[in-house]
């Protein structure tokens, strides 16, 4: 893609016209002292801007930048005009032509293609992780419907400063989701789903209340960013959805920190750099202070030691 640019150099009572220029799609380049557009300038905005220029008797240059960059090449294209919270279209800057018209109400999701007139409707998505924003909402219901608007998904990503791979990928995992909690209903025993999450303390376990993910730890229900780590661990450990793993030596100590008394018996805290399993006898701890490691002779049994990992936590 070949960019038309306008670079205008910082010059006498230029600065007196700074908000107009920013008006008209240009931006300052602090290092290099210039205004200039990073996107296509529409046939109408161009004119303006060089008859501006000209009658003030501004200096200025016209050149081409090819741009490779997929992203920047969308950015240059396309822009979103929002014209209130529930309708937008996104346009071609170039010919300022409207491409899509995207609108929501109560109960749908609405898109229209200006250029093939063709429209689709769809049910709003309940419990959406985008809380009702029109562009998201709308990359939200492209997701789900992947063969629906597939230019105008990847378009509206970038736009929007997402990744269009990591909005399928979360619906991968919403599908995966619902399917899990179908199976854990199916089960009708405690609803346990999972435990041993990274993230998370190791002992803590989960269970499904409705559709949602519950620690019986904090004895709350997980935030949307919490309830993502635990399907994403599930995703890629699929054998352990309604498994309880046994927490390994490593997972409950290693890195954890425990209390002690140093020289003056002080209780300071120390971490636990290594634990050993000693065959009938219980737990072998190495301790690190930051500066140094020392194995103590104490040997403490799993319950022991966790119960001290425990209370030396923040």
């Amino acid at each position: 893609m070949i960019l038309k640019k306008i670079i205008i150099k910082e010059q006498k009572e230029l600065y007196r016209h700074k908000n107009y220029l920013l008006t008209l799609d240009l931006e300052f380049n602090n290092t290099k002292k210039e205004y200039s557009n990073s996107s296509n300038l529409s046939f109408e905005i161009e004119f303006e801007l060089i008859e501006f220029l000209k009658n003030n008797s501004f200096s200025f240059t016209i050149e081409e930048e090819k741009i490779t960059d997929f992203k920047k090449q969308i950015t240059a294209k396309y822009k979103i005009l929002q014209i209130d919270k529930n309708n937008l279209f996104i346009v071609e800057k170039l010919s300022n032509s409207k491409l899509y018209l995207l609108n929501q109400n109560e109960k749908a999701i609405n898109i229209l293609d200006l250029k093939k007139t063709l429209f689709k409707s769809y049910k709003k998505v309940k419990n959406s992780s985008f809380e009702g924003t029109l562009s998201l909402n709308v990359l939200e219901i492209l997701a789900s419907n992947q063969d629906d608007f597939k230019e105008l998904f990847t378009t509206l990503a970038i736009l929007e400063n997402h990744d269009s791979q990591t909005l399928l990928y979360i619906e991968k995992l919403k599908k995966f989701k619902y399917a899990c909690i179908a199976k854990i209903k199916q089960k009708q025993q405690d609803m346990f789903l999972c435990n041993c999450v990274p993230s998370f303390f190791p002992e803590t376990k989960f269970y499904i209340k409705g559709n949602r993910v519950f620690s019986d730890y904090t004895e709350f229900f997980l935030n949307y960013e919490q309830e993502l780590k635990v399907w994403k661990y599930l995703y890629s450990n699929k054998e352990l959805v309604g498994v309880y793993k046994e927490p390994s030596l490593y997972e409950l100590f290693i890195g954890r920190k425990i209390y002690i008394l140093d020289e003056f018996k002080n209780r300071v805290k120390v971490v636990i750099k290594n634990a050993q399993f000693l065959e009938n006898r219980g737990i072998n701890i190495t301790l690190s202070n930051g500066v140094s490691s020392q194995k103590i002779s104490q040997i403490f049994t799993k319950e022991e030691l966790l119960k001290r990992v425990i209370e030396a936590r923040d």
